[in-house]
Parts: C-alpha cells; structure tokens; sequence
C-alpha cells in the first residue's frame, strides 16, 4: 500500500550501489517518469566508463599480439640454435670420451688428457660424455675409471689412490651418489666422524642433500636419520644436525626485517650468553638451524655489540658449536676454511682437497677461491697450491678448477646449465618487472580507440556490401524478397571474427520522454525495472572488463618476461656456438699434427 506523498513504500540497492525502487499501484507516474529519468542518466554515465575500458582491452591485446608473435619467432631461433649447437656438441662428446678410453694405454698412462679433459667440463658436460660413453662402451666411465686406475698399471700409473685419481673420480660421480658416499664414510663408524659430516650437510643445497639423503637409504638399506639418532650422543647436537637433515633451509638469500632480527638476536641473547649457567637449546634449535647467512648478519647487526658470533663459541662448545657456526657461515668462506686447514697441517690433506674441489661446480671452485683471498691467510689459493703441492697433474688440476682456461672447454665457460638459466630468468623477471612499471594507460587506450574505430568501419563497409548483395539476389529470386539483412551481416561477422563490435556486448535500454508521457502506471514500472536491469547488468560488464584486462596484463608481462628470456638464450648461444666452433677447429688442427707427427 502507498504512502499519502506517493513516494515509493520501499528503497533499496543493488550489488554495486544503484538505488532500486519498487512502486505502489497509487504512485503518481509523473513520480516514475522523474525516477526513470535519473534512473537512464545514470545508465548513460556507466555506458560511457565503458568506453575506456574498452578501449584498453583491445589496445592491450594489440600488443599482446604482437608480443606473441615476436616470442614466436624468438622460440624458432632459439630452438634452431640449441639443435645447431648441440649436434656439433655429440660430435666432441664423443671425441671427449674416445680420448679418455685411450688415454689408458697398455703400458702408460696420458694423465694430461684426463685431467684436460674431465677437469675442464662442467657437471652437465661430464654427465653427457659418461651417456655416449656408455653408449660406446658398454660401461659407465666411472666404472671404467676405477677399474682402470686400481689396476696393476693403473696404480704404478697413478699411485693407487692418490690425489688425482680421486680427484678424477669425484668430478665424474653424479651429487647423489657421491655426497651418499660421503655421509656412510662419515658415519660407519662407531660414533659420527662429526667435523666431516657437518661439512657435507651445511654445504649443500635443501635438494642436493634430499636427493643423497634418498639414495644413501637406496644403496645403504639405512636410514640416514636412525643412524644419527643412534650415534650421537649429545643432544643439542643431534638435535640440530636432525633439523638440517629436514632439508629446510631458507635459501632466498634475504634478510630478516628489522624487527624480526630484534626478537631473535633477544632471544639467542637470553638462551645463551644472557644466562649465568648453561644455555637454553630451543631459541639455537629454533632459529640458527636453516637460516642462511644473510639472515644470520641481520640479526647480528642488531645483536648486543654484534658479537653473536664470540656469544656461540663462548656458550656452546663442541660438535654443537661447530655445526652451528658452520650453519650460519657463508658457505664458500667456511670451505676456504677447511682448505686452508688442509694445507696448514704436517702434511697436505689431500683428501679434503679432493672432496671439496672434487664436490662443487667450476663456478663455485671460483667463489671458493674468492672466499679464501679475502680471508686473511696472507697469500692466495694459487699461491698456497704452489708451494704446498709438488708440480704435477694432481696440482694442475686444482689450478684448472679455481682458474678456468677457456681454451680448455668446448664453449669456453666454467658455467653450468643452472647458471644459464638463472641468468635468463633474471633478465626476463627484469624485463617482467620494467614492463609492469612502465605500463602507459593513457597509450594504450589511445591505440585501442584506433583500433576500435577502423573495426567499426570495416563493420559498416561489410553491411553495405551485405545489404547490395542481398538487393541483388531479390531481383533474381523473387522468394527471397524479405530476406534479413541483420542475419546476413550476423552470419558474416561471425565467419570474419575481425568485424565483431565490443558494443554489441553492452546492455542496449532508451528512454524517449515523450512516448514515456502517454504510458500508465504499469507500463511505467515495467520500463524502469528494463532501465534498473541494463543498470545492473551495466555494472556486471564493468567488472567483467577489468577483470580480462587484469588477466591480459598478467599474460602480457608473462610473454615480455618469455620475449626477455629467449633473447638471453639466443645470445648466450650464439656465443657458445662460436666458441665450439673454434674449439672443434683448434682440436682438429692438434690431432693432425699429432697424427702426422706419430707417422
């Protein structure tokens, strides 16, 4: 029932904030009329945000477009660079590994082309020399190297296991079976060999120590956690090196905030050197036991006069001391460490040497050398190498490893594969980035608009020739007078996707105020409620749109980050294949001189 003023009995919105009214049978229509007026101005206004909306989603998919069919042709050059380079790649693999197997001959030994040879090719290129080795052969080249060199030859050759033939060995097992091999050694005593364990477990990354964790249960039938759980008997210590054994370590390489740093430094300062008596484990545990070095300084930059470090050494002690510092180090500073331990002593500990330089990529070695550099033992590596070690292939090796000669590899790079594709990866998360920062709005819609303009004015052409042709076909066939020409321009722009209208999407509603004032009441409430639904659905499109802009702005960053990525491959292998080029042309030239020097 309505009230006395004839306004409407109830008011209520919509979803999106429009105003709905609902209308008693003894309003006034002139009442209507006012609310279907305000009712169309305010459709008119949402219609016209539309169109700038529209007119961004067809200037983004221009250039998402054009963005594709770029990464299209990126993706075609890139493909026929790696299938270039790695054809001209099996042919000196296979080179790589005839020269090792006849580097062991009857009666001597050509340790020079081992050591140029399996020292001077990164982990991915020795994994590919020991497939077509074992192609060739019939066996894996580790097997074949170590039956080989603990032969009678072998071991006069080479001295049994001295330096070298383990150095050689490591740098041809895979992470897994060597790290896995480390651990049992380190472990098959009757206590841990703790110095040796910490290192293999602090040192690698949360899935090279899953994957040696994984197939020293696989080989060893023991699981490596039971093993310490029974062979270690101090606590904290086991409990630690258990935490480790998680293989959760934070590996982001970012630091704590400021706050977070605050807490913790607090509570490791209250656990530790803040008790009069022992030490509370938990904060240590908690804490230290995966985070990674750039967390450790931003805690100790806010810790009492940043002497963590003295703190831990002062309250800890023992293994539990040595895992923790070892932990919270930078890895290759603590590495260096042990090398510098291992030249120091009576006698070269060569096995620490071979382990280390053995273990970590060309890449790393460098950073090891680095590390040690600047570490205060006032010489350098190379220096230390020389003066310990006698001259020989076992100390040509290690130099090799810590001063790559280009010359040496087949696309002259100590790099892995990994390192390739980090570098891609950042260069195109760059570009990802740039791309997100510079987005031009305003361009965007401008070039849409244009878009948007010559799509219509192919539309209108279309239905002129339609409409002809169809006058056309009526003289001829007097049966087809009343064809529909709106069917005909509809089947067409449905077979020329080209054509299509964003405004066909948008809810169509008119209001004509003067056929309105010759409606009744009825006719009137239908009307509004037909101008409240395109309202509605108004709204709905609205949203609509911005929600596929959203989405195509994210594929178009994602296809500029892609774009980035193939052009960053496309360089690095072009200069690969121009290196191999001239490595398979030098080597050429060698084997001819050495062949007609044999004759």
């Amino acid at each position: 029932m309505g009230n006395c003023r004839g306004k409407p009995d109830v008011i209520e919105t919509d979803e999106f904030g429009n105003e709905k009214k609902e209308y008693s049978d003894s309003v006034k229509p002139d009442i209507i009329r006012k609310d279907i007026q305000d009712y169309y101005k305010l459709y008119l206004d949402k219609k016209i945000s539309l169109e700038p909306l529209f007119n961004e989603k067809y200037g983004l998919q221009a250039i998402l477009d054009e963005e594709r069919e770029r990464l299209i042709g990126l993706i075609s050059k890139k493909e026929s660079l790696l299938s270039e380079r790695d054809s001209l790649l099996v042919y000196t693999w296979e080179r790589d590994a005839d020269d090792i197997y006849r580097a062991f001959g009857k009666f001597s030994l050509d340790k020079t082309t081992l050591v140029n040879i399996i020292i001077n090719r990164t982990k991915w290129q020795m994994k590919l020399i020991n497939d077509c080795f074992e192609r060739k052969y019939g066996r894996t080249l580790l097997e074949f190297i170590v039956n080989e060199m603990t032969t009678m030859i072998g071991t006069l050759a080479t001295g049994g296991n001295t330096g070298l033939s383990k150095l050689l060995t490591y740098r041809i097992m895979s992470q897994p079976e060597r790290d896995a091999a480390f651990l049992r050694d380190f472990s098959d005593g009757m206590s841990l060999d703790d110095e040796n364990f910490i290192e293999i477990i602090t040192t690698r990354t949360n899935e090279e120590l899953r994957y040696a964790i994984d197939l020293y249960k696989l080989e060893y039938k023991k699981d490596l956690l039971d093993i310490v759980k029974n062979k270690t008997s101090y606590k904290n210590f086991r409990e630690f090196v258990l935490k480790i054994l998680e293989c959760q370590h934070d590996e982001s390489n970012k630091p704590f905030d400021t706050q977070t740093a605050i807490q913790y430094a607090q509570e490791l300062y209250e656990g530790g050197i803040g008790r009069t008596l022992g030490i509370d484990p938990e904060p240590f545990l908690r804490i230290l036991s995966n985070i990674n070095y750039i967390q450790f300084e931003s805690i100790n930059n806010v810790y009492k006069d940043q002497k963590l470090v003295k703190d831990i050494s002062t309250k800890l002690g023992g293994s539990f001391e040595s895992v923790v510092l070892a932990r919270i180090s930078d890895k290759y500073v603590y590495l260096a460490s042990k090398i510098e331990k291992a030249l120091r002593g009576f006698s070269v500990d060569k096995e620490v040497l071979c382990r280390i330089f053995g273990s970590f990529s060309r890449t790393e070695c460098i950073k090891i050398r680095e590390a040690y550099n600047r570490s205060g033992y006032n010489r350098t590596l190379d220096e230390a190498l020389k003066s310990t070690l006698s001259k020989g292939n076992f100390q040509k090796a290690l130099l090799d490893l810590i001063f790559p000669n280009p010359e040496l590899n087949p696309i002259g790079t100590e790099r892995e594969l990994v390192d390739d594709e980090k570098e891609a990866y950042a260069e195109g998360e760059r570009a990802k980035s740039l791309a997100e920062n510079n987005y031009k709005v305003d361009k965007i819609i401008l070039r849409g608009e244009v878009i948007r303009k010559e799509k219509r004015k192919l539309r209108k052409q279309n239905i002129t020739s339609n409409s002809n042709h169809n006058i056309n076909e009526s003289n001829h066939d007097t049966n087809h007078e009343n064809i529909d020409i709106n069917i005909a321009t509809s089947e067409t722009n449905i077979l020329d996707p080209n054509l299509d209208d964003p405004d066909d999407d948008i809810p169509k509603y008119t209001w004509d105020p003067i056929r309105g004032r010759f409606m009744d009441v009825q006719k009137l409430v239908r009307e509004i409620k037909d101008c409240q639904t395109a309202t509605t659905n108004i709204s709905l499109l609205k949203e609509r749109l911005i929600d596929e802009i959203n989405a195509t702005k994210e594929i178009y960053y994602s296809m500029v980050k892609s774009c980035v990525e193939a052009e960053a491959w496309i360089r690095i292998l072009n200069t690969q294949l121009k290196q191999l080029k001239e490595f398979i042309e030098k080597r050429d030239v060698a084997a001819a001189k050495a062949s007609k020097k044999s004759k």
